[in-house]
């Protein structure tokens, strides 16, 4: 008699698992090596007055030539950030005291929009430690976070936008965290706009991987023990998280 029992069928199932703990989409691509993109979403503004709507109302000027003032001319809103330079000492900065907004080892990124009298003009936008208290901007050896020199290529608004950066300890030799915004030399016009400063944090990654399952004789749904219950769990999270994109 012929036998009709059926050998058990093993076969490979690509599901999706969705992790917690990784700061990127890795999906596999056959390689030993997964592709790796960014996967980060930002937290809000950590400034105050970030479109200056309320004239300089949150902000402090260093010691500087610059004046700045509010000014009609704007990105978006009412008004922006006007700073004029005479050349004669240093430019001196627009700036807020962010120490106490700001936790060290989190990731942050600063960004603003800047309009130059003329194109090729200078200016800077950044997050340094700095020393010498609330007036002077002296930054420590080692205080330097992020420092933008930005140089539009015409009089129009023009974004500017960090990369994400690692908050280091603050330096023993400095006293405060600030966020500005200045001339990048002593002269010139410069007006800047929408500026922004936020923690950026991963989002879950989708990891695409190939489980064995087997189905045996005379069974009506494939088993992947010891992986059935994980992948039912991340299914689960996976389907919520969509559900709150929009995308399901």
């Amino acid at each position: 008699m012929r036998d009709l029992r059926r050998p058990a069928l093993s076969i490979l199932v690509t599901v999706v698992l969705l992790l917690f703990d990784s700061p990127a989409i890795q999906l596999s691509t056959g390689s030993s090596s997964p592709v790796i993109a960014p996967n980060l979403v930002a937290g809000p503004n950590l400034l105050l007055n970030p479109g200056f709507e309320h004239g300089l109302v949150g902000w402090s000027a260093s010691q500087g030539t610059a004046v700045y003032t509010s000014d009609s001319v704007n990105r978006s809103g009412c008004c922006s950030a006007k700073g004029i330079g005479t050349g004669q000492r240093g430019p001196g900065l627009l700036y807020q005291d962010v120490t106490r907004r700001t936790s060290p080892g989190g990731q942050y990124q600063v960004s603003g929009w800047v309009k130059i009298a003329r194109a090729g003009g200078n200016a800077t936008l950044g997050l340094d430690y700095i020393d010498g208290g609330q007036a002077v901007w002296l930054v420590p050896k080692d205080g330097r976070v992020v420092e933008m020199s930005l140089s539009p290529v015409s009089t129009q608004w023009t974004f500017f936008e960090s990369s994400p950066v690692t908050l280091p300890p603050m330096p023993t030799d400095a006293s405060a965290l600030w966020f500005f915004v200045g001339l990048g030399s002593g002269n010139g016009t410069v007006w800047f706009d929408d500026v922004s400063l936020v923690q950026v944090t991963p989002l879950p990654s989708y990891i695409v991987a190939a489980v064995p399952m087997t189905i045996a004789n005379n069974q009506t749904e494939p088993t992947a023990s010891p992986f059935q219950e994980k992948i039912d769990f991340n299914s689960s999270l996976f389907a919520s998280y969509e559900a709150n994109r929009g995308l399901l």
